[in-house]
């Protein structure tokens, strides 16, 4: 199996860009980029917000520590 390497930006770029073109269902794309439709809706809002930027690799705001 060969491994490619992507940056999740590229990623993302790639479903917004195959959501746009309209030619599969929403539902079928996430599939295709094995995403829930729920993160699916959120990248396609982040990018109409702010473009390219807003696809960007973001961490939740909440720190996990770990237990000990």
């Amino acid at each position: 199996m060969i491994w490619r390497e992507t940056c999740a930006v590229d990623e993302r770029m790639r479903f917004v860009m195959t959501v746009e073109k309209q030619q599969e269902s929403f539902a079928a794309v996430c599939r295709q980029f094995g995403v829930s439709r729920r993160v699916g809706y959120k990248w396609l809002a982040r990018y109409q917000e702010a473009g390219v930027e807003g696809l960007g690799d973001r961490r939740g705001r909440r720190c996990i520590t770990p237990m000990r």
